[in-house]
């Protein structure tokens, strides 16, 4: 409905306001299944999430055609409908959090320094997810002088975790979340450092497969993860903490990734990202033995 800069910015704000606000709470309920249906439920939260990525802009393509508002007011009015729907069903909803105020819930989280450090680590790996929608397509843009290979990216990444995630369900449900992060991070390191070997479209969607695969082994592991670190008590709390991982990552990733391409994002540039997958990749190492070490701490006091 707006043009203006100042009311696309509060448009902008509400919707991360909305998101702030729902992701956390549906995570929570989540949480709060038994282990193998949360792990379970946590993979197949992934590939429809990477099924919205690839019909998304699908969609969006074909309705900005006949005007560009068609897209904002079909995702609103499905916003819409699933509100509604989520509170027809809202009984069904388990809630594992007790009466405790907000200021409770966020002390009982700043108590869990395994849970902090986690969060603070998975901000680099937010710093290196944001490129996909920065660096990357501007990298693709360079090389092919294309649009449409722009728009394959996300075609790309949306296919191959949905493929993805069929391969990797048994490993979910038999692995450590943590290692599963580990992995991926890896993963995300070796695309990065691969990208310009070879400065071909081609490559570079070779390059997207292997990060789109460690993107996949990433984000249902660290939801699980989370789970994990808050044993069901204020789910909620956890996962909306844990946002702000995503909220800084993402926000110093932008604009990195902005400031490198201006220098073309020759080796060095996409090293920056390699290292950075590397180095975190070791941190979350540190915190799984620091993790295997609590739970058996536990079991020995029990």
């Amino acid at each position: 409905m707006f043009s203006g800069f100042g009311l696309l910015t509060i448009s902008s704000a509400f919707i991360g306001l909305g998101g702030a606000l729902y992701d956390p709470s549906v995570l929570s309920i989540f949480s709060s299944q038994p282990e193998e249906l949360r792990k379970r439920t946590f993979t197949y939260l992934n590939q429809f999430l990477n099924a919205g990525a690839i019909l998304g802009p699908l969609i969006g393509g074909v309705l900005i055609l006949w005007n560009p508002s068609f897209p904002f007011c079909l995702a609103g009015s499905l916003f819409i409908i699933i509100a509604l729907m989520i509170f027809s069903l809202r009984s069904r909803y388990p809630s594992s959090t007790k009466s405790k105020n907000i200021l409770q819930n966020i002390q009982e989280v700043l108590k869990h320094k395994q849970f902090i450090l986690f969060t603070l680590v998975m901000v680099l790996f937010w710093m290196m997810f944001s490129q996909l929608t920065v660096s990357i397509p501007i990298y693709a843009f360079d090389i092919s002088k294309s649009e449409q290979w722009v728009s394959y990216i996300f075609t790309v990444n949306g296919v191959t975790g949905i493929l993805a995630m069929f391969a990797l369900r048994k490993k979910f449900m038999m692995q450590a979340p943590l290692s599963m992060i580990r992995k991926g991070l890896l993963l995300m390191s070796i695309a990065f450092c691969l990208l310009p070997a070879v400065p071909s479209i081609v490559w570079l969607m070779v390059c997207i497969l292997i990060f789109t695969i460690g993107e996949t082994f990433i984000l249902p592991a660290s939801d699980m993860t989370i789970a994990d670190y808050s044993n069901g008590k204020s789910p909620g709390s956890y996962f909306g903490f844990f946002d702000f991982s995503w909220a800084l990552g993402g926000a110093i990733g932008n604009y990195l990734g902005v400031w490198l391409s201006h220098f073309e994002l020759r080796w060095g540039g996409w090293l920056i990202f390699g290292v950075t997958g590397l180095i975190s990749a070791i941190l979350i190492k540190l915190l799984e033995i620091q993790h295997i070490k609590t739970q058996n701490d536990h079991r020995l006091t029990y």
